[in-house]
């Protein structure tokens, strides 16, 4: 029986040719698409769950308020990873992890530096807690005490050429000393599912050896929010029960001043930091769990927009295997044989298109990693989970794109059909409704393309209070009294090039991480504060970013005073700290630890306000931040340099740099660039989006032709009486794609309120945002149209053009 259907099925198709390869290569790039995204979603789903106690791990976050504005981070105090082991039972092991200040270390290996940028400090409990695979070394051991580090494998091919290297040392530079590292252990590098990663981990204890009391006081205070803090709870506790305790260990540890600086702590289970965590200065960025709701949606969508190309077509052909329907049912056959038939077609194509789409993916995989920022390999292909829904997938799609034919066509009467009065009617409702959805998904992905687009572009260039082309950053990762010798040297003599017309030296630039600390004015109450960003810059760079001041004046380096007890203020901060007439106005600036004795306090007055500028990323509002000068903490120098001969520019730059700072290489970026990496992730959405609308309003249009086609063979006859009496090539045209654009105007109306709740919602993530106006749809639905008019279209001509006699000849 089965031998039976698989000739039948393997000759039918074999006389339409056409209609096969239209139904395979519809199924099977809607499979690969769909194989594709699956396999995006479940590596997006495989966060930090490489670690055997995944589940048990938890990172503590803080909630500080500043007015009406709350912060939340997702670094705590030093002290609360020993107050949580020390008083709640159900905490088993705590690891702390401190990335080094200015993000950056200077290694030394056999004289020569190394600029060091994913090295963290971490408690030696830190294996206890995660879990990395150990090549070389003893991880009880291993980070239990100081200058103690521990290498991935890659680090150690990098500095040494060898994995075996336990005992060796590798320098770091603590200004104005090189001390030695002893290397404890050697580590597989961590897996791209984890939220955070590293290339070397030092010991704590090197630091509290290294810095005395002041660093003791750094590890141990509650407010200086420093330290990503992960807590390994005991098997049989779940994390609500840890919840509760929160607030009681919280309220324990802190003083009624401290909570007017942090307001309470919260948890965030390890498995949803990825996904579901975007708190300020994370420690690295993190995706989001509407991405995988979208991507799913897309894929899912994809799918069935091919399989509506299967069913419109098996039912619009339907009428052709009347006849064979009746024959079968005439000599015998059961509804359940030709159903099995009907659906063992079915069936055979979608194994064929699965065959297909594995290969266009396996194809186009080195182009999605591109797109989507991945390194997924053909391996992940015989992932057992992504077999078994390729199978289910294939099912679904035969099952589903073969059930109406097979049931519709089974139902027929014999003798209706073998007297010859069979008309084909009882599928025409359900092909229109088909094409209305296939139409209206591909004009929700037009409209949603364009409007991701939109708020790229908006982003991109948007007014964001400052220049950022041209623009180019040099970091000074350098110890301090070497710092500001450096910076004024290399200002000077960059300012003496014709394609350099500004430097500037600052703390940071937009889009970097920035500090945090408390303002007061006299009119509040004593002890009160209100925290503000705050940015350490020198007297060029307001003019150097283009920053507009709006009252008052910038710093002027001939007054003294500036240096001293001046500041300048945002419009942002000016509102916060109730100030309506700011300049002039007293303020009073401190660092972020409470009655410490290291505490840097700054009275002084406000000498000028300026415009509001997105410092931070346009998820977030714009925060109240104070501008001083202070030379000690420049980090960064900008410069404003010339589009012309920029390479030459840069070459004269770095051999600037090498002149002054021997020992050091030269490093640069430039802030566009900087600031677009920050939104890498709404890029990759937007380039996905858009290649998958391309490939939805393809696939809509290869089941149109078809259907097309089979409908104006249908109506040869009408066509050729038509042209008989005189019906013109346009006329007939007209007739042949009106149906099909009335179709289209359905769709649009059905797409454009689904496209628009989807997109605002979407919108809604950005505190910035451009508006939905009239035209990403009107685009949408003229495209839509214009693109099933000239599918529809070459049919029509054809058939217009045709001879009427040879229509006519057989009645």
């Amino acid at each position: 029986m089965i031998k039976n259907y698989l000739k039948i099925a393997l000759r039918h198709l074999g006389r339409h040719k056409g209609y096969a390869v239209i139904n395979v290569l519809g199924l099977a790039l809607g499979i690969a698409c769909c194989l594709l995204i699956l396999l995006f979603v479940q590596d997006e789903l495989r966060y930090d769950r490489f670690h055997d106690n995944a589940d048990r791990i938890v990172r503590l976050a803080v909630e500080t308020e500043s007015g009406d504005r709350t912060f939340q981070y997702p670094s705590v105090g030093g002290g609360w990873a020993q107050a949580f082991i020390k008083d709640v039972p159900d905490v088993e092991q705590a690891a702390r992890l401190l990335k080094p200040f200015g993000g950056s270390v200077w290694l030394v290996k056999d004289d020569e530096r190394f600029r060091e940028q994913n090295l963290m400090w971490v408690d030696s409990t830190v294996f206890d807690v995660f879990t990395f695979e150990f090549i070389e070394g003893d991880p009880a051991t291993a980070l239990m005490g100081p200058h103690r580090v521990v290498l991935t494998e890659t680090a150690a091919q990098k500095y040494f050429g060898t994995t075996d290297i336990v005992g060796q040392t590798l320098g770091i530079e603590f200004a104005p000393d090189v001390v030695d590292l002893q290397i404890t252990g050697v580590i597989k590098d961590v897996p791209d599912q984890s939220h955070f990663h590293f290339d070397l981990l030092g010991s704590i204890p090197t630091l509290r050896e290294q810095f005395g009391p002041n660093a003791n006081q750094f590890l141990t205070n509650y407010t200086v929010t420093a330290f990503y803090t992960y807590l390994l709870l005991s098997k049989d506790t779940e994390i609500a029960e840890l919840e509760a305790q929160v607030p009681a260990v919280f309220q324990q540890y802190t003083s009624d001043q401290d909570r007017e600086f942090v307001q309470s702590l919260f948890i965030q289970p390890l498995t949803d930091i990825h996904l579901h965590s975007r708190l300020l200065n994370e420690i690295e960025t993190n995706s989001n769990i509407a991405y995988i709701y979208i991507f799913s949606a897309i894929a899912l969508l994809t799918l069935i927009i091919a399989c509506i190309n299967f069913m419109n077509l098996a039912t619009a052909r339907s009428a052709n295997r009347a006849r064979e329907v009746g024959m079968r049912k005439v000599l015998g056959a059961e509804r359940s044989d030709l159903v099995g038939q009907f659906l063992g077609e079915s069936m055979l194509l979608a194994i064929l298109a699965l065959i297909v789409g594995v290969a266009i993916a396996a194809l186009v995989l080195p182009v999605f990693n591109n797109l989507a920022g991945k390194s997924l390999g053909l391996s992940t292909f015989a992932d057992p989970l992504i077999v078994t829904v390729l199978l289910g997938i294939t099912l679904f799609v035969g099952i589903f794109s073969g059930s109406y034919p097979a049931l519709y066509l089974s139902a027929f009467r014999p003798v209706t059909v073998l007297k010859g009065t069979f008309q084909a009617s009882g599928g025409t409702t359900l092909r229109k409704a088909l094409v209305v959805t296939q139409f209206a998904v591909s004009i929700i992905f037009l409209v949603c393309s364009a409007i991701i687009y939109n708020q790229i572009d908006f982003i991109r260039n948007a007014p964001a209070g400052f220049e950022r082309a041209q623009r180019m950053v040099v970091p000074l990762p350098l110890p301090p009294d070497e710092r500001e010798r450096v910076v004024d040297l290399l200002k000077r003599e960059y300012e003496q090039h014709p394609n350099i017309m500004q430097v500037a030296a600052a703390s940071n630039v937009p889009g970097q991480l920035r500090g945090i600390n408390r303002v007061r004015t006299d009119a509040m109450q004593e002890g009160e504060f209100q925290e503000a960003v705050t940015v350490d810059i020198d007297h060029n760079y307001i003019e150097t970013m283009g920053i507009e001041v709006l009252d008052g004046r910038a710093f002027d380096a001939n007054r003294s005073t500036d240096s001293t007890e001046a500041f300048m203020l945002n419009e942002a901060a000016v509102e916060l700290l109730g100030l309506s007439d700011p300049v002039g106005a007293e303020v009073e600036w401190r660092t972020g630890i409470q009655d410490n004795q290291n505490t840097e306090v700054i009275q002084g007055r406000v000498i000028g306000v300026y415009k509001n500028l997105h410092f931070e990323p346009m998820y977030r509002e714009i925060s109240p931040m104070l501008f001083r000068i202070n030379p000690p903490n420049y980090f960064t120098i900008v410069a404003e340099v010339s589009p012309e001969r920029v390479s030459e520019t840069v070459s004269f730059m770095e051999q600037t740099w090498l002149q002054v700072v021997s020992n050091r290489p030269f490093l640069y970026s430039f802030l566009d660039d900087d600031l677009n990496e920050i939104y890498q992730g709404e890029q990759n959405l937007s380039d996905v989006v858009r290649y998958v609308t391309f490939l939805a309003i393809f696939i809509a249009c290869l089941g149109l032709f078809g259907l097309a086609s089979f409908m104006t063979m249908q109506r040869t006859k009408e066509i050729g009486v038509r042209k008989v009496l005189g019906a013109s090539v346009p006329g007939i045209v007209m007739l042949l794609s009106k149906e099909f654009a009335a179709l289209v105007g359905l769709a649009f109306i059905i797409a454009v309120p689904v496209s628009y709740f989807a997109m605002a919602e979407w919108l809604d993530k950005f505190v910035y945002h451009t508006t939905i106006g009239p035209v990403p749809f009107l685009l949408a639905g003229g495209a839509t149209l214009l693109i099933a008019w000239l599918t529809v279209s070459y049919q029509s001509i054809k058939a217009a053009l045709s001879n009427p006699v040879k229509a006519l000849r057989s009645e």
